[in-house]
């Protein structure tokens, strides 16, 4: 029997482990491919679980809007004397900001509210239902600003977490022109003379917060004909429009006595579009909320 030469063992040697390694890479690309359909089995699952856990926030988002739009002024009241008008756009599908307006046929007293709740979705919006729910009993302390803020204060105690509240507050004396007013930490309010004077009004008050105490000052002032209420939220003086613009305190002071002779209506909607410019394209990182008030009587 004829013995193989040692090249002939050699290549022998080599073709074995060639067979060996291609057996290997057929085991491992076995493998691999086991692993793939595996991760895309995985992916899928995931993506689907994801899209489904979307469509669930998105749904619970469009409910809380629902609602948190629900709590604002539906109509804005027709009141002899006093003009109002609002404008509301939020950061993200549910936004912290809130006002309301409170009046009665009958009434000789009308009550303007606006706050910002720190943050901003699902938890400001349910802040602020909770603190139009607080507002219930207003009707009885309307005369009396502070008063509302501790009845407030006390009804949110332990329930707001670490989010705080900033607020203003203020009475109109329909017949008299007289304001009272009361802040829980807020922008200050403005009078808009219809001279195009301003005055700054801000009684002393902290914001509201969880164990954290404050009394609440009342200030009074006095409305003429023309004159104009102004209570905003940070997103007033925040926010650029599409062009990176941002209407801060002096340029919104310096708009206002431009603006002077417009309607309280005509006002709002004014500045809304200054910032907006009508296309959507702002850049809003807070809630844009802004109240105004026009006194249309003869003072006594």
């Amino acid at each position: 029997m004829r013995q193989f030469s040692q090249p002939e063992i050699n290549f022998i040697k080599n073709i074995k482990v060639y067979a060996s390694v291609a057996l290997a890479n057929s085991v491992l690309y076995q493998n691999i491919y086991s692993i793939k359909n595996n991760l895309e089995k995985l992916v899928e699952e995931r993506t689907s679980l994801i899209e489904k856990q979307k469509e669930e926030i998105e749904t619970d988002l469009r409910l809380a809007r629902k609602i948190q739009m629900s709590l604002l002024p539906k109509n804005v009241p027709s009141i002899k004397k006093i003009k109002i008008a609002y404008r509301y756009e939020p950061v993200s599908a549910v936004g912290g900001d809130f006002i309301d307006v409170h009046y009665r046929d009958g009434m000789n007293e009308v009550g303007l509210f606006i706050c910002d709740v720190s943050g901003h979705g699902v938890t400001s919006a349910m802040i602020a239902s909770m603190i139009k729910i607080s507002l219930s009993s207003w009707g009885k302390f309307i005369k009396n600003p502070s008063s509302s803020f501790r009845e407030m204060r006390e009804m949110l105690k332990g329930k707001i977490g670490s989010n705080f509240i900033s607020a203003f507050m203020c009475s109109i004396d329909i017949t008299t022109g007289i304001v009272t007013s009361a802040c829980a930490g807020h922008h200050p309010m403005i009078i808009l003379r219809k001279d195009g004077d301003l005055e700054y009004v801000k009684p002393r008050g902290k914001i509201i917060i969880d164990y954290v105490d404050s009394e609440y000052e009342e200030l009074k002032s006095k409305l003429n004909y023309g004159d104009k209420i102004i209570l905003y939220t940070d997103g007033v003086i925040e926010t650029a429009n599409a062009e990176g613009v941002i209407l801060d305190e002096e340029k919104f002071k310096k708009f206002l006595i431009d603006n002077v002779n417009l309607s309280a209506y005509a006002l709002s909607s004014r500045i809304h579009d200054e910032i907006f410019n009508n296309d959507k394209k702002a850049i809003i990182e807070d809630d844009f909320t802004l109240l105004i008030a026009e006194y249309t009587g003869e003072s006594l």
